[in-house]
């Protein structure tokens, strides 16, 4: 007699799917840390220029449609799809650096002598 056990058959429909992370979420995160970088570290600059605040809120706007799309899809698929806590920073990040942005161009237009 041989050692090895028998083979098992394998149920396609019980079967887990690999858990896979977010895409939608990664760049959430990566929009929202452009968005924040444009708007903090370049703020002034940017806003008096013109140049950083449409790079600025063009990739808060991308962060949240793509956060709010991670969200829903790994609300969804729970067990399928990871990366929720990336999701969520990339929203904040996005939120704040166009909330940033919009203090900094409220702030010049009451500066603005004419």
């Amino acid at each position: 007699m041989s050692d090895r056990s028998p083979l098992v058959a394998y149920d396609t429909k019980t079967a887990q799917r690999p858990v896979r992370k977010s895409a939608a979420a990664a760049a959430s995160l990566v929009f929202g840390a452009l968005g924040f970088c444009c708007s903090y570290l370049t703020g002034i600059p940017g806003v008096v220029f013109g140049i950083v605040a449409p790079v600025s809120l063009g990739a808060g706007i991308l962060g949240l449609f793509f956060g709010i799309v991670a969200l829903a899809r790994i609300g969804n698929d729970q067990r399928q799809v990871r990366g929720w806590t990336v999701a969520v920073t990339g929203l904040i990040l996005s939120c704040m650096s166009m909330l940033w942005l919009l203090v900094f161009l409220l702030r010049c237009t009451e500066l603005d002598p004419h």
